[in-house]
């Protein structure tokens, strides 16, 4: 019982790491055009931006 226990474990940690790059991807694709940010463009950033 042990083992399958830990191999769940495993598994719904590999579940939410997979979620946590699906989001860094989404927010990376609407970021990638203001990188390496400057003050200027930082400063030029929207709100939605902001919360990426």
């Amino acid at each position: 019982m042990l083992k399958q226990e830990l191999l769940l474990r495993i598994s719904q940690s590999a579940q939410t790491c997979a979620i946590h790059h699906n989001r860094m991807m989404f927010a990376w694709d609407q970021l990638r055009e203001v990188f390496p940010l400057d003050e200027n463009s930082y400063t030029n950033l929207a709100s939605t931006q902001i919360s990426y």
